[in-house]
């Protein structure tokens, strides 16, 4: 372990960093084509976490992958692309698997790259959830 002091100047500069990553946008590979996503507050993605409860099912990791790539990716929430699969979806977290025949592994792939944000991935967030 190393016993440097923390400076002000170390915290004011951490600060200044995460305003300018508060906006922090990538591009990531899906089957499909790259698709931009967007870093949401971390208590957003803690909250929905939680909200998966202990020991999850697996239609329940699902629904926390559709609700993160839905929050995390504007162009899910654009209201011409959820008109054009209006006769799949029944609740706007649906577009995720239209837009993604259903395909549980790209959802999964795309959730642990979203969880890179946080410094997590999927096995230790499942691992966090259960404990």
């Amino acid at each position: 372990m190393d016993n440097k002091k923390i400076t002000l100047e170390q915290l004011i500069a951490r600060k200044q960093q995460g305003e300018r990553d508060k906006l922090k946008y990538k591009d990531i590979e899906t089957p499909i084509g790259v698709l931009t996503v967007k870093k949401l507050p971390l208590t957003s993605v803690l909250r929905m976490m939680d909200s998966m409860g202990k020991n999850p099912n697996t239609s329940e990791s699902v629904e926390l992958e559709k609700e993160l790539i839905y929050k995390s990716c504007p162009i899910m929430q654009d209201k011409k692309l959820q008109e054009a699969y209006a006769d799949e979806i029944v609740e706007p977290y649906d577009i995720v698997t239209a837009a993604f025949d259903d395909n549980v592994s790209t959802l999964s792939d795309i959730t642990d790259k979203i969880f890179e944000f946080y410094g997590l991935n999927n096995a230790e967030v499942e691992k966090e959830v259960k404990n």
